[in-house]
């Protein structure tokens, strides 16, 4: 008989511990206390300067983010065939030589705390002669 109080006694002892620790990780999550909510360095914009291009010249794209003044991001630019990774919200590229538009991606990351979701955003560049842009009624930006 002892022996069944003591099973008793630490099932209860278990199923008591179980439910505090259930309750207190509820902070991270939303308010129905069933979805998880990670946190999340939003990404704002991306800016292209210039915004269009003519071909054969550089543009640069500025990634704006929530978190600006925090160090610790990463930045993956995805341009085309081509992976460039940056420590600094920046990178250049160089148009290529042909009239069109070019859809690009960045994806932000904290490489020292993954409890932070890494984001992307997704932007246009187009590439276009002074004639072209003219015609199309495309202005360049500065």
């Amino acid at each position: 008989m002892t022996s069944l109080r003591s099973v008793s006694a630490a099932a209860l002892s278990a199923l008591v511990l179980t439910a505090a620790l259930s309750l207190a990780g509820c902070d991270i999550f939303g308010k129905g206390g069933n979805e998880y909510r990670p946190r999340v360095t939003d990404v704002l914009r991306v800016e292209v300067e210039p915004n269009p291009v003519t071909p054969g010249d550089t543009a640069v794209f500025t990634c704006v983010v929530e978190d600006s003044t925090d160090r610790s991001l990463s930045f993956v630019w995805f341009l085309g065939g081509k992976l460039d990774t940056t420590s600094t919200n920046s990178t250049e590229w160089r148009a290529p030589p042909e009239d069109s538009t070019y859809n690009f991606k960045v994806q932000v990351i904290r490489p020292e705390d993954a409890s932070v979701q890494s984001t992307q955003k997704r932007f246009t560049v187009t590439v276009t002669t002074g004639d072209s842009a003219a015609a199309a009624g495309l202005t360049r930006t500065r």
